[in-house]
């Protein structure tokens, strides 16, 4: 069975959703030699005038990802990743955190330079997903030498769901408080963990689910 996961957006300011997320959420589609790849984007930047980093991040990603060519889909978001980091260097200022998920079909593929963490939740309840390449894990495109994002193939089988935001969640909820916030509906986990993050100036999540059987 084909299936694409459902993909809700978390961005919050002190535990209120943000009406209009952008730059610091976004999505955007990218054409290749295989079928169409729907982009998902976090970006934030702690530093002085962060919409405009984040919209110059933001601006470098879709220019780069929107013709994929034949090159692989790593391949691609990686150079994205190292083109973006060098057009922000050139321009000075603080780093910019990016997190990007790219999903076709079933497939889901996490990169990421960005203070992240990643939980599954499936019939064993939930566990915490180390990256299988950890990368760069701060806020840094554009203000350190060079830059490793950190990737990971996310592996959702039917009736899953998989939270991917800032790591400061963990001092927030234990896995079984995250158990049951991922336990309920995509929309009231949303809900949730803007509560729960109510002490961020900003707060950006992204939850997958995949249908059931």
């Amino acid at each position: 069975m084909d299936w694409t996961p459902s993909i809700t957006p978390v961005a919050a300011h002190y535990g209120e959703h943000l009406a209009d997320p952008a730059p610091f959420y976004a999505t955007f589609s990218g054409r290749g030699s295989g079928s169409p790849v729907q982009f998902h984007a976090l970006i934030e930047s702690d530093g002085p005038e962060p919409e405009a980093r984040c919209q110059a991040a933001l601006a470098s990603l879709r220019r780069r990802l929107a013709n994929l060519g034949a090159t692989s889909l790593t391949t691609a978001i990686n150079g994205a990743f190292q083109a973006c980091h060098q057009e922000l260097s050139a321009g000075g200022g603080a780093g910019v955190g990016v997190t990007l998920l790219a999903t076709r079909g079933e497939e889901a593929f996490l990169t990421a330079v960005a203070d992240i963490a990643v939980y599954q939740l499936d019939r064993a309840g939930v566990r915490r997903v180390r990256l299988s390449v950890p990368g760069t894990m701060t806020s840094a495109l554009g203000n350190l030498p060079q830059v490793t994002p950190a990737m990971e193939r996310l592996d959702l089988q039917p009736g899953e769901t998989v939270l991917i935001c800032g790591s400061g969640i963990s001092s927030a909820a234990n896995l079984d408080g995250l158990q049951a916030v991922l336990s309920s509906s995509p929309r009231a986990a949303a809900d949730s963990l803007a509560s729960l993050m109510s002490n961020s100036a900003l707060f950006l999540g992204l939850i997958l689910a995949s249908p059931a059987d």
